[in-house]
């Protein structure tokens, strides 16, 4: 006789990604499968009464039309719900597997506590071995989830961030580095933001983006060209360059080595006439 209830884990139910996979009107089939299931012989197979059960049938019994369930069954056995016999008999493996162990443990409780019968003397040393507590079949998407780091270890983070050139939001700079570090490795971040902030010397710091969005925006994958290794202003030699350059310079005295002495200074590489309008503007 069938137990008048039924082991259900809710959490793993939930947690099974090939159920997710499926529409709502397929899991509500599959909970009715799995209650003919429970009552049947063998356990846990879609069977009643020794025949396996047809669409048909099935259909009856879920108040559903037939085309609806054979649909629904094509869609549970492609998500790979529930496995089929040799026969084509549906059963399902997490039902099977638990009722083995169940038979198991009840033969073994009987061997241990029952009077024994024949030659085999009854012994009256206690029964040393571990009561192991039951356990219950976890979705494959939990059983594989990656190991945690060890603690303390931040995934080379702190040398990222020293390395940025740009100090602000390192709360939210920690949490776009984690998800970083599965599309980059550490290395590759750490050598980015270096090159990053060699480029952005001289460079008015507001217009440096912060380091989450430097790292949200996958910007370690925008590596200059060997011909453009430099920032613009420092290779741009034409008018219009020289002439931002100077008006940088009286507006707010900002002026990078790499351009040269500054303006008034011997051997200064400013155009003269860009010079003389500069002075005449100021």
């Amino acid at each position: 006789m069938a137990q008048p209830w039924l082991k259900f884990y809710p959490r793993d139910w939930r947690g099974d990604q090939a159920l997710r996979s499926v529409s709502v009107a397929a899991r509500g089939l599959w909970i009715e499968c799995l209650c003919i299931m429970h009552e049947a012989k063998p356990y846990g197979h879609l069977m009643l009464n020794g025949n396996p059960v047809e669409d048909g049938v099935l259909a009856r019994m879920a108040g559903i039309p037939v085309d609806e369930v054979s649909a629904l069954l094509a869609e549970l056995r492609q998500a790979g719900v529930f496995s089929v016999t040799g026969r084509g008999v549906i059963f399902s493996r997490r039902m099977t597997n638990d009722h083995a162990r169940a038979c198991k443990g009840r033969k073994a409780i009987k061997k241990r506590w029952s009077q024994v019968s024949g030659d085999v003397e009854q012994s009256d040393a206690p029964n040393r071995s571990p009561i192991r507590s039951p356990s219950t079949q976890k979705p494959e998407a939990r059983s594989q989830r990656p190991p945690k780091s060890p603690k303390g270890d931040d995934g080379g983070f702190e040398a990222f961030y020293a390395a940025y050139p740009r100090h602000e939001g390192k709360g939210h700079a920690s949490r776009a580095y984690k998800t970083a570090l599965g599309k980059a490795s550490a290395e590759i971040l750490l050598a980015a933001a270096q090159r990053f902030r060699e480029r952005r010397v001289g460079e008015d710091p507001k217009f440096t983006p912060l380091p989450a969005s430097w790292l949200n925006g996958e910007r370690w994958t925008d590596e200059p060209t060997a011909a453009n290794s430099q920032p613009a202003s420092f290779q741009n030699t034409d008018e219009r360059g020289w002439r931002d350059r100077i008006r940088a310079f009286q507006d707010k005295g900002m002026w990078h080595p790499k351009f040269g002495p500054k303006p008034g200074e011997p051997g200064c590489k400013c155009p003269a006439e860009i010079l003389d309008d500069g002075k005449e503007a100021a």
